[in-house]
């Protein structure tokens, strides 16, 4: 006699924060500025409001938008930047893609990842082939627009309009069309373009895309964003890289126009000060790592900012880019109302950051000095990295 047994094998789910039963949800960490570092998945986020994420632990935790400082999203792939054209605005936009329209009030460039974005005229800042070498682009410092043609030749005056073609000057005396397929680069002059006050989102995608926006709304794993000018894009949350949130309380130090600069020379060679790039115009890099903000100096300099009693603290890291080289040793100095508050002596390259966290309750102005080392000036390629100043709330 055959006996068959039977199994029933009954499988109940096992507890576990919402976030990870959802499939929609996209893990996320996010910094605020006071320190804090929350893991989990944004709830629902709007600019003007709160941030709202539910935690590993399956507890909400709300922070106003003031206090955040940026988003990382979980581990993904990143991609490179296709695309003929790479356009830059003001505010910190800059998108790589095709021209593919415009008008005399906006061009409209395909993203691979947004699709087609229209960026204003008014607030362009450049408009540059993607394989341009960056160390031949010319400043924005002439009262012009101007034109970089494939043969060396340059076209001065106003772009009035775009096309999926061309781009058209104005000269006051008439029109030149320049088609795209002969143009290298358009810089537009500057004309000190405000950016709106109150809060924004830098947005960075994963191809290294850059958005600045004026609104953001964030919910049920959609993100909305609202782009100068009035476009609204849907972002899908997997294609970003991060958000940071600016026009709260902390100012970047870079985006400070500084009351003074003196560079002393040690064989009559002269180094400006570069902001967001090292002295040389390269990245930021501190052993092994790219910083996104700060600014590049040289021995040796002194730098001074009028801070007129608005911050409470400064923070900031020191030490020699990594292309510096061995050779490279200089001392920096940090000054508040003119009296020294730290002192970092022999910053070697591969050495790693040292940190600068100081209270400048009611302080005028700062300033950093760099000095020679035991080389004088050789190699002497010092960065200072993310340096940011708080208001007071």
């Amino acid at each position: 006699m055959m006996r068959l047994i039977f199994i029933l094998m009954v499988c109940l789910p096992a507890s576990s924060p919402a976030s990870t039963r959802d499939p929609g949800a996209v893990r996320v960490r996010a910094l605020t500025l006071d320190g804090r570092k929350l893991a989990g998945v944004v709830r629902e986020w709007r600019l003007s409001g709160d941030l709202t994420i539910e935690t590993s632990a399956g507890k909400t935790v709300r922070v106003p938008t003031s206090e955040v400082d940026r988003i990382d999203f979980a581990a993904g792939v990143n991609t490179s930047p296709t695309g003929t054209w790479v356009i830059e605005s003001a505010g910190g936009t800059r998108l790589a893609g095709e021209i593919v329209g415009g008008d005399d009030r906006s061009i409209t460039i395909n993203h691979a990842l947004l699709k087609e974005v229209e960026m204003p005229i008014e607030r362009l800042v450049r408009i540059s082939r993607r394989t341009r070498d960056a160390r031949v682009r010319r400043s924005r410092d002439g009262s012009e627009d101007t034109a970089i043609l494939a043969n060396g030749d340059s076209v001065s005056g106003v772009m009035a309009r775009v096309t999926g073609q061309s781009v058209v000057f104005s000269d006051g005396a008439g029109e030149r069309e320049i088609r795209l397929d002969v143009l290298e680069e358009v810089i537009i002059a500057d004309t000190n373009r405000t950016d709106k006050a109150g809060l924004r989102a830098l947005i960075e995608l994963r191809d290294g895309a850059e958005l600045m926006a004026e609104e953001l709304f964030w919910k049920g794993g959609s993100l909305e964003a609202t782009l100068p000018g009035g476009q609204r894009l849907k972002i899908d949350p997997g294609d970003l890289s991060y958000v940071e949130v600016a026009g709260g309380r902390r100012d970047w130090l870079g985006a400070m126009r500084p009351v003074s600069y003196e560079f002393t020379p040690y064989f009559g060679r002269s180094w400006p000060y570069r902001v967001d790039a090292n002295v040389t115009g390269g990245p930021l890099v501190l052993r092994g790592r790219t910083y996104r903000r700060g600014i590049g100096l040289h021995s040796a300099c002194r730098i001074s900012w009028d801070l007129a009693g608005r911050y409470t603290r400064f923070s900031a890291s020191a030490g020699i880019d990594d292309s510096g080289g061995r050779y490279a040793d200089a001392d920096l100095i940090v000054r508040v109302d003119g009296r020294e508050v730290q002192r970092f002596k022999g910053l070697r390259v591969g050495a790693g950051p040292r940190a600068i966290n100081l209270s400048i309750e009611n302080a005028k102005t700062l300033t950093i000095e760099v000095e020679f080392g035991l080389r004088g000036d050789v190699q002497d390629r010092v960065n200072l990295v993310d340096a940011a100043l708080f208001r007071k709330q």
